[in-house]
């Protein structure tokens, strides 16, 4: 026995230089795929020094427990062990870890370290995906992939096994392992649950998207400069940021390309007008239905900076034309109390031109459009977070209400789909009995149908949202009334 130790521990003194180094590719390559990827997919990576405070390689006592049954030892049993160093991967979801071994196999590919064998799901009190990878030189890494719960339950399982001296009873296999198949059942649900609240993102989604289509159509005039093939750096930009958008249709876009994308729209400057306009309306692209994640707040140092620019200029329609388009930018984003905070302080701003006559015709009936879409994005607001106080429910549902009835509204251009599509949604939100929220259903889709042209395909994305609540609720304020009804 002492003979074999001695062959471990010279083995690993000659070699352990060789292991490091394929960890640390192996390391390298995982953090730059957690990096692409983002914490949607990978939570985090250790290795064994890492989490047990020890060296990164496996002790020479416990190989040659592993070995034993292979006694007596020489150079290439022990090379051909496959976890004398290892890392860890932890993963969000259980139908994860084949995707990230795979782009991970692929990577390492090109820096000459390869995978020796196909990646294996195990069962070992809690659930994993093993793979091994070789250096050029034929020494061995083992990758386990697992799920948040599972890592923490092997972690816990670990110290529950190891620390205690003595054998173990016979049945508490039986119940790490009852206990890691439950968690299981657990990681299986909450694929379910995310592809349900995946599902209804994607609802509303495809209604940003779609109104991120009418925003740029309507803003024609300043998109042309954008695609000026003399700005190549901005045209460039923004055919980069529709392939990241057509990419995000299909598969998760890593964080560490959206921060460069922002780097690369913050390097334009933020000193002169149009391109401050320019790093605006890019933002608001990369933003449109969180395809590329919440870039709000992205979104907001640009119309800040756009804003503070403008505010010096005096109110004209060039001026008023690109100001009242600012909180329609979150609402396109998917942001809609920083839409609803804008439109509040563009009423403010709009205020001042309406003491002065010459700009008060100009600004009246833009403050009924501001005033309209502001009340339109808190109906947004309640369609997807209702408030909890019903006091402060009411009083938006009043607000809404006395909104809906201003003539000054009633007369805005265009607006007839419009506004039949809040009121309809007014009646999904706040209907109290099937009744209100069926007539609200029937507005709805009603509104579609005089839809302008350019309005028709941001209609339809909204009717199919407007559809899928109103029933929701209908069906909920259903199930009430029979309650109610059973109890008297």
């Amino acid at each position: 026995m002492s003979n074999d130790l001695m062959i471990i521990e010279a083995f690993l003194h000659r070699h352990t230089r060789s292991y490091e180094d394929l960890l640390d590719k192996i390391r390298t390559t995982a953090k730059n795929l957690k990096r692409q990827m983002g914490a949607n997919y990978i939570y985090r990576i250790y290795s064994r020094k890492e989490k047990q405070n020890d060296s990164e390689i496996k002790d020479a006592s416990k190989i040659f427990d592993k070995l034993y049954d292979q006694l007596p030892l020489d150079d290439g049993k022990i090379k051909r062990l496959h976890d004398i160093v290892g890392l860890t991967i932890v993963v969000q979801y259980p139908d994860q870890p084949l995707d990230v071994l795979r782009v991970l196999e692929s990577d390492l590919r090109r820096i000459g370290v390869r995978a020796v064998a196909q990646a294996e799901p195990k069962i070992e009190g809690y659930y994993a995906t093993h793979q091994t990878f070789a250096s050029n030189d034929d020494f061995l890494c083992e990758v386990q992939v697992k799920t948040v719960l599972h890592d923490a339950w092997a972690s816990k399982m670990h110290d529950l096994t190891y620390k205690p001296g003595g054998n173990l009873n016979s049945r508490i296999p039986r119940l790490v392992t009852a206990v890691g198949m439950t968690l299981d059942g657990i990681e299986q649900q909450s694929i379910s649950v995310r592809n349900m609240i995946w599902s209804r993102h994607m609802l509303e989604t495809r209604a940003f998207d779609a109104s991120c289509e009418q925003f740029f159509t309507e803003s024609s005039a300043d998109i042309e400069p954008l695609l000026d093939l003399k700005n190549r750096k901005i045209t460039k930009l923004w055919k980069k940021i529709d392939a990241l958008r057509k990419q995000a249709e299909t598969e998760t876009i890593g964080s560490g390309r959206i921060e460069k994308l922002m780097e690369e729209v913050a390097a334009l400057g933020d000193q002169h007008v149009d391109d401050v306009k320019h790093a605006w309306l890019l933002a608001t692209r990369a933003g449109s239905g969180r395809r590329l994640g919440d870039l709000s707040k992205f979104i907001g140092i640009h119309a800040e900076r756009f804003v503070r620019l403008l505010r010096d200029e005096p109110w004209t329609n060039e001026k008023k034309r690109l100001t009242l388009q600012i909180p329609f930018t979150f609402y396109v984003a998917g942001d809609l109390r920083k839409a609803i905070h804008f439109s509040d302080q563009l009423i403010r701003d709009l205020s001042a031109p309406l003491a002065d006559p010459k700009a008060a015709s100009l600004a009246q009936s833009d403050l009924a459009y501001v005033r309209f879409n502001r009340m339109s994005h808190l109906l947004d607001m309640e369609l997807l977070l209702p408030t909890a106080s019903e006091s402060k429910r009411s009083k938006i549902e009043h607000e809404c209400r006395e909104c809906l009835s201003d003539p000054k509204i009633k007369t805005l251009p265009n607006i007839a789909s419009a506004l039949m599509d809040a009121e309809g949604l007014l009646e999904i939100v706040f209907g109290s009995t099937r009744e209100a929220i069926r007539r609200g259903i029937e507005k709805c889709v009603a509104s579609v149908g005089v839809a302008p042209q350019t309005e028709a395909m941001a209609a339809n994305a909204c009717l199919e949202w407007r559809l899928e609540a109103g029933w929701r609720r209908y069906f909920d304020v259903s199930e009430i009334t029979m309650s109610v009804s059973d109890a008297e």
